[in-house]
């Protein structure tokens, strides 16, 4: 299932997101055909930490949280250090959004280096 806040916020970005194929024509085409359409490209990186419900249950809470906590921390420097924007949190994981291809590979490999 879509989460509809994560739904709404990649929305910002891509205008045709979420549209039916036969209604992408509609999208694709200004209502004043004498302003050119902008497009950008924008990269997506989702991260989940594997092995983290088993983790979780094999650990107190005290004992799990801390370790969670700093997970996220490790996650935010990485998307930030590489140029990228945090969109959600998953508890165990992100979704991040990147302007280049690069800074999303990078932010992938700071994320296994840590």
């Amino acid at each position: 299932m879509t989460n509809p806040p994560a739904r709404s916020k990649l929305g910002q970005f891509c205008s045709g997101y979420g549209v039916k194929l036969e209604q992408s024509a509609e999208v694709e085409t200004s209502s004043d055909q004498t302003t050119p359409r902008r497009s950008r490209l924008l990269v997506l990186l989702f991260s989940d930490l594997v092995g983290s419900t088993g983790l979780k249950d094999q650990l107190t809470t005290a004992g799990y949280l801390p370790l969670l906590r700093r997970h996220d921390q490790l996650l935010r420097q990485a998307i930030a250090s590489a140029g990228g924007a945090l969109q959600q949190d998953t508890g165990d994981g992100c979704f991040a959004t990147f302007t280049t291809p690069s800074d999303a590979v990078r932010a992938a490999l700071l994320i296994q280096w840590k």
